[in-house]
Formats: C-alpha cells, sequence, structure tokens
C-alpha cells in the first residue's frame, strides 16, 4: 500500500467488507510442462491472480488538487505475497499487466479473485470497477505505464510499482456525488477497503472536507486492477499442498446458527500409507455480555490425513472479523522461513502435542466473514465418504446442489 499525503491507493482484498468472500477452488493442473533441472523432472502450472488498487484523489475548497489531478499522470504501487499454500521458492517467472475483461476471464483455470459487497461475479466486477478504472492501453495512447515487478522468492514478497494517467475507462467515480446519496459514506470505505476505525486521519480529513460540500471540492476514485501471472514448481518430493480457510456456515445452511463457523483443511490427494498431522489454533471475535467485540482462542485442535481422509473440519464460533488461525505440521519443518521468523514468531514456531513436536506450517486471516469454500472440483480425487462426510455437515446429500449453493450463497 502507498499512501500520499491527502491521496491514498489501497490493494483491495475483500478487507473490511462485512460478507463472505468467494474464492472458486480450480484445482487443474493444466498448462502444465515438465521442467528439468539437477533435482529431477518437476511439472509446473501457471496461476493467476487480479488484484485491484484504489486511488483517491481530491480538490481542496483553496482549489488545489492534493497529490494528484485527474489526467494527469500518477505513480502508485503495492507489496504483497503469493505463496498461498506452496512454499516462495517454487514461484518463479511472475509478470503483471493490466487487467483487461475482454482479454480475460473469472473462469480462466488456476485464476485466484476476491469478491466484494460490489463484485460476487465477474459481470458485477466489471460493472462496478471497471467503468471507473485506468483506461485501457491502445497502440496510440498508453494510460498504465511504466510498469515493475519485482518478486523475492526468498522472502515472499511481490513489489510492484506503476504509473497510470488518471483516466478512466469510462466514467468518473465522483466521492462527492455518492456522498450526498443514502449509505454513499459507507460506500466509499467499502471501496477503499477501510472502516471509520482503520482508516487514515489524512483520508477522514480530505473526506470531512468533500462532506462540507462546498463548490471547490472535489474528489474521485480511480480503481488500478492488475493480473499477475506466475509460474508454480510442482515436484514430485512425496509432500503435500494443503489448503484451508474458513467460511459461515450460514452461507450454505441457512438452518445453522449464524454464529457458526468452520474452518477446513484440505490435501487434494494424500497417496496411500502416508499419514500427516497438524495443531490449529483458530482465533475469532464475539461480543461479551457488554456488548463489545472481544477475541476469543479457540481450543487448539489436533487433526489428522490418510488417504481415507483428505479433508477436515473444525467448529467455531464468531461474530466479528478478523478472523485467523495457525497451523503447526508434525515432525516437518519447512525450510523455507528465515531464522529470525523462527525466534519471533508471536505463536510460537513450534508445539509439543502429545510428545511429538509441531513446526509452523501456515497462518490464514480474514478480514470477511470468510475466504474460501472448496468446490466440486476440489472433491474430484477425495474418497467418496469423505466428501459425503463433509457435505453432510451443511445438509446436503448431492454434491452437485452442495456446489450450486456455494457458487450462489
Amino acid at each position: 500500500m502507498t499512501q500520499c499525503l491527502y491521496s491514498l491507493i489501497r490493494t483491495n482484498r475483500g478487507g473490511n467488507v462485512k460478507k463472505l468472500s468467494l474464492i472458486i477452488i480450480l484445482l487443474i493442473l493444466t498448462n502444465s510442462m515438465v521442467l528439468a533441472n539437477s533435482t529431477g523432472p518437476q511439472i509446473y502450472e501457471t496461476r493467476y491472480r487480479l488484484d485491484t488498487g484504489v486511488i483517491f484523489v481530491w480538490k481542496n475548497s483553496a482549489g488545489t488538487w492534493q497529490k494528484g489531478q485527474p489526467g494527469k499522470d500518477f505513480n502508485a504501487g503495492y507489496t504483497i505475497s503469493l505463496a498461498y499454500n506452496v512454499l516462495p521458492k517454487d514461484i518463479y517467472d511472475v509478470k503483471v499487466y493490466q487487467y483487461n475483461p475482454e482479454k480475460f476471464s473469472f473462469k480462466t483455470p488456476n485464476f485466484l479473485w476476491y469478491t466484494t459487497v460490489y463484485a460476487n461475479s465477474q459481470l458485477e466486477y466489471n460493472f462496478n470497477y471497471h467503468s471507473s478504472a485506468i483506461k485501457l492501453n491502445t497502440s496510440e495512447t498508453k494510460y498504465f505505464k511504466n510498469i515493475v515487478s519485482n518478486y523475492n522468492n526468498q522472502t515472499d514478497i511481490l513489489q510492484v510499482t506503476y504509473t497510470v494517467n488518471l483516466t478512466p475507462v469510462a466514467k468518473l467515480f465522483d466521492v462527492k456525488e455518492t456522498i450526498k446519496s443514502p449509505g454513499g459514506e459507507q460506500i466509499i470505505y467499502d471501496y477503499m477497503g477501510l472502516t471509520p476505525e482503520t482508516a487514515p486521519a489524512d483520508f477522514k480529513n480530505a473526506l470531512g472536507a468533500i462532506k462540507s460540500f462546498h463548490p471547490n471540492v472535489e474528489g474521485y476514485l480511480y480503481f488500478v486492477p492488475t493480473i499477475i501471472e506466475y509460474k508454480v514448481r510442482k515436484s514430485f518430493t512425496g509432500d503435500i499442498n494443503y489448503l484451508f480457510s474458513t467460511f459461515n456456515d450460514y452461507t450454505i445452511n441457512r438452518e445453522a446458527d449464524i454464529k457458526s463457523h468452520t474452518f477446513w483443511m484440505m490435501a487434494p490427494e494424500v497417496p496411500g500409507g502416508v499419514t500427516d498431522e497438524f495443531l490449529v489454533e483458530v482465533r475469532s471475535h464475539i461480543f461479551d455480555g457488554d456488548g463489545v467485540l472481544v477475541r476469543k482462542v479457540h481450543p487448539l485442535t489436533n487433526i489428522s490425513f490418510n488417504e481415507g481422509q483428505v479433508i477436515q473440519t473444525i467448529d467455531f464460533t464468531a461474530e466479528g472479523t478478523p478472523i485467523d488461525a495457525t497451523i503447526w505440521r508434525r515432525g516437518l519443518e519447512r525450510n523455507d522461513l528465515p531464522q529470525a521468523f523462527k525466534e519471533q514468531f508471536f505463536r510460537g514456531y513450534t508445539k509439543q502435542h502429545n510428545g511429538g513436536t509441531y513446526y509452523f506450517y501456515g497462518y490464514y486471516q480474514s478480514n470477511a466473514d470468510g475466504e474460501m469454500y472448496p468446490t466440486k472440483r476440489a472433491f474430484d480425487k477425495a474418497p467418496a465418504t469423505n466428501t459425503q462426510s463433509f457435505i453432510g455437515r451443511y445438509g446436503f446429500t448431492n454434491i452437485n446442489d452442495y456446489e450450486f449453493r456455494v457458487l450462489n450463497p
């Protein structure tokens, strides 16, 4: 995130939006080719991620634009991590370019995108974001330019910088006019991925000036959607890449308690004869007796995997966000973490349980009600009994009915 005094660019990944985020998990090894190196045959898959930045510029009552101006160039960028359930060392050939809805589909295999309150589908995304996004480049004119990306596969940090001309595809997103409408101020906060409690002072001051409705004051949002394309090595080391996330049970089971949530962890496939064990600590927020949202640390839970049990769940309650969890793996240490992390990780790099040592495996956090569901395709290699046990938790006996609800929460 890059902040200027009275302009702010923020990567919008669904955080702070009190609505379930849905990522469709596409476990398809398409576009795979064999790579040869000193460690033996490997395969890779090409993955994609949509990341949307938001630029806010405004003009004060004296008629002076603050750090940016419509029609002018603006330097911005963002820093994120890419190693979702893969090791950073296995990520390479990272490319970043402007999102073009005519050339890219949300149905592209291995595509990661985050829904927000204003984008639960590609149609909604294009309508609510793309029309006020930076105008697409043409053969004659470049509105999105000077893009530079650098990925460090030791630290899992992708740094992206670019220059954009503040010209929208179709229409200006007028902050001043939006605020005049019912709930308009909340709409601005939602698009910025902020709340009144988390917003920086300069942004709140700028918003206050716009709310004065002085004739000289103006304010606009510009969206900067980028596609991150990268390759992931898939080696035959015998290791297993696990997926994990949380969701609110009510979104797929209307009879569930609204407080009821599920943490799920899944391996696309566990080879025969292999067992794998984890410890999971889930943390959520619930209201206390005085109506104050307080953090609740749920009991440390042991879960295990084998060829017949490739998905496991933990039930917990939550009434607010964020929701986060730490996962430790028994007897197997990651080799990509620096010593400083091992010494300073706030939940403890190792855990002792039933005579075994568990090492940090992954950390999860969501500022929405959840992030991912396993879909029908994720269960392709799962045993039928395991699949039925999972979907049965939410009142389903047919995987197609379950998937329909997942895609239509």
